[in-house]
């Protein structure tokens, strides 16, 4: 009797699954899946360094084995990249899945904004707003941080504050890392007043102020070479009770240097 001989259909998987009976290499990635919420920055622990290389070869040995990733692979993909510092891996698988026409989640946008945020392409970051909203996604504060900080490590203030702004409008409400992201755009821009009155708008909403928001208006004066702002925004600090760090004592001595206040 004979039998068209038909190809195997193409399965999809996750990670999590063994591609091969014979190899372990499926549970390597097990221990990184990630949930469908992406974690806030600060609760995130890099893996060891190799573990970026140990995905992707089960990656390889998925694709070898006829198995085509889904979007969940994907993600815990570039999420591995970018906990191990491979920013320019994880931007090309964004790419690839960009290409393969996979559907982007909430997870998707948001881990891609924090690699471009890394890599500071603002460009790149700003883009994924309109991205996530035309794939029916409300972006949340998380992504909009994420990409706030990427506008501010070039300096985009406009698009920081409009950034700001569009979160109010869709009922996301700013965090103090938020704000801190914008005050940085503001003062490395020399938009320092602007800046300070982000700080003011803070204190209203009662997210408090820490380190790195006294320590970005300070810098702000330094490079205006403003030392009475310096001297006064660190008093302001010391009365709220913020504690300085390294960063905040070199641009208040720079400052007194260039003023010639300190030799």
């Amino acid at each position: 009797i004979s039998q068209s001989a038909h190809p195997p259909p193409r399965r999809t998987a996750s990670v999590k699954a063994n591609v091969n009976s014979n190899s372990d290499r499926g549970k390597n990635m097990a221990s990184f899946q990630s949930s469908s919420s992406p974690p806030h920055p600060s609760s995130i622990t890099a893996p060891p360094a190799s573990a970026w290389v140990r995905a992707l070869e089960v990656f390889q040995a998925m694709k070898e084995a006829g198995v085509s990733p889904d979007i969940r692979t994907y993600n815990d993909l570039i999420t591995i990249c970018h906990r191990c510092g491979k920013l320019d891996k994880a931007a090309q698988l964004y790419a690839t899945m960009k290409s393969e026409g996979l559907r982007l989640d909430a997870r998707t946008f948001t881990t891609v904004a924090g690699v471009f945020s890394k890599l500071s392409d603002w460009q790149s970051a700003l883009a994924l707003i309109d991205e996530a909203e035309a794939s029916n996604i409300k972006p949340g504060y998380i992504l909009y941080t994420n990409v706030i900080s990427a506008c501010a490590k070039k300096g985009e203030w406009g698009h920081a504050l409009g950034l700001i702004s569009k979160m109010k409008a869709s009922s996301v409400a700013p965090n103090r890392i938020t704000y801190n992201a914008a005050i940085h755009a503001c003062c490395k821009a020399g938009q320092r007043e602007i800046g300070a009155k982000l700080v003011e708008e803070m204190k209203d909403q009662s997210l408090g102020v820490d380190v790195v928001t006294y320590t970005s208006l300070i810098a702000g004066h330094m490079w205006a070479k403003d030392i009475k702002s310096v001297i006064g925004t660190f008093k302001q600090m010391q009365a709220d009770k913020v504690k300085p760090n390294g960063q905040t004592y070199a641009s208040v001595l720079t400052a007194l240097t260039t003023a010639g206040l300190w030799k």
